[in-house]
This record gives C-alpha cells, sequence and structure tokens, in this order.
C-alpha cells in the first residue's frame, strides 16, 4: 500500500508530465506537499490539480460510457464550504448548473475532505 506522500507525488507527477508544466514547478511542489505531509498528516491540492486529478479519474474509468468528454467536465471546488446549509447550497447550485434546462452537464463538486485523527 503507497503512503499520502508516494500517492500524491504519482499524482502530481502525472498532472505535471501530461500538462507540460515544468520540472523546477513539480519539484518545488512536491516539497510543499512533503512539508505538509510531515507537519499535519496530510495535504491540500490546488483547484487546478484538483480538476485535473478528476478529470483523470474519469478518463480513466473503464466504465464510463462518457469518459471520452472528461476534458469537458465541470468540477466545482466546495471545499471552503463549513456549514450543512452552504454544502446543501451547494448541491442544489450543482443540480441546477447540471441539468442545465434539460440539456445536462457533466460535473462534479468536492466538499472539504475528513480530517485525519
Amino acid at each position: 500500500m503507497q503512503t499520502v506522500e508516494e500517492e500524491a507525488r504519482s499524482l502530481l507527477i502525472q498532472i505535471f508530465t501530461e500538462q507540460n508544466k515544468p520540472q523546477d514547478s513539480l519539484q518545488k511542489r512536491l516539497e510543499e506537499i512533503s512539508r505538509s505531509i510531515k507537519k499535519t498528516g496530510t495535504y491540500h491540492l490546488s483547484y487546478d490539480e484538483l480538476k485535473y486529478a478528476t478529470q483523470l479519474a474519469w478518463r480513466n474509468n473503464s466504465q464510463c460510457i462518457g469518459k471520452v468528454h472528461w476534458k469537458n467536465l465541470n468540477v466545482y471546488d466546495c471545499r471552503a464550504l463549513e456549514t450543512e446549509e452552504e454544502m446543501f447550497e451547494a448541491i442544489c447550485n450543482h443540480t441546477r448548473q447540471a441539468l442545465n434546462g434539460g440539456k445536462v452537464i457533466n460535473a462534479v463538486t468536492h466538499f472539504r475532505p475528513r480530517s485525519p485523527g
């Protein structure tokens, strides 16, 4: 089983490679993630990392028939929300936007993950 840091490294290498981002930026980001994991036990993806990781997960899902549209997946970042009311409103917004007046669009909304412990 991979550690959190190994999984993060693997994901970031894939993102930076596929998006042709500079290697020095990758090394800097990996160092930031390593420090965060050592200090808190976890790390947080930037919005761009979250969006691309979500798109990759959809693209790489062997059972998804719509995965050819992975680049058009709408990713909503709601990780900063704290209250049930805020989350409920985000779910309602997600539903409205995804249903798009009858012309369904692909969308994923991310909420804050559980903290370790």
